[in-house]
């Protein structure tokens, strides 16, 4: 049975697309979507740094996924990606520290590698800096 991913979106059309995109890469990868974040193996959530409300929603949606995944202990998977974590990744873990996957805008095409590898926060952490 296929791994299955939901993901939010917020901010500007850019961000649209960009969401657009990596569910076609997901698809690729062999994982389904849900429509329910509940049913999600993997939660993704697509952000922008632009907006400030933006970022408020993305925060609190955050800590809804991880106070939903300690209540059921599921091993549902929490990333970030987009604006937020290419200009904010420093605030970004520490207010969210439980985040397991964290890519930007630049390295989106990478989605597999840090899916497969399992590649360590700190290594994400890394790459998102050379880009």
């Amino acid at each position: 049975m296929p791994l299955k991913y939901y993901v939010f979106t917020y901010g500007c059309q850019m961000n649209k697309n960009d969401s657009e995109f990596l569910k076609g890469l997901l698809d690729d990868y062999g994982l389904q979507e849900t429509g329910q974040y509940i049913k999600a193996d993997l939660i993704i959530l697509n952000t922008c740094a632009v907006r400030e409300n933006a970022e408020r929603k993305v925060y609190g949606r955050l800590h809804e996924l991880n106070h939903y995944r300690q209540q059921h202990h599921t091993r549902q998977k929490i990333a970030v990606c987009g604006c937020m974590p290419q200009y904010l990744q420093e605030d970004l873990l520490k207010k969210a520290p439980f985040i397991d996957y964290i890519w930007g805008v630049n390295n989106i095409m990478d989605i597999s590698q840090y899916l497969e590898n399992r590649l360590p926060l700190q290594e994400q952490i890394k790459r998102l800096r050379k880009c």
